[in-house]
């Protein structure tokens, strides 16, 4: 499996607190549990796609499986 068929399905909000992309409040800074860069929110009003969070810069320091473990 590569690291574009692993969607992340948390992140830290600004406060650093844990939330999940299909909760998490659009506009808001979300930051990756792992490496700590910033991350958008990709989740689809129509519900269409899982919803997810995507790396703002691509990070080669930071792999997915860590995260879902």
């Amino acid at each position: 499996m590569n690291k574009k068929e692993i969607l992340f399905p948390v992140a830290l909000n600004e406060k650093r607190e844990l939330c999940f992309a299909k909760d998490a409040p659009k506009g808001e800074k979300h930051y990756c549990t792992e490496c700590k860069n910033e991350m958008v929110l990709r989740r689809s009003e129509t519900g269409k796609r899982r919803a997810h969070f995507a790396h703002k810069k691509a990070s080669e320091a930071c792999y997915p499986e860590t995260v879902l473990h």
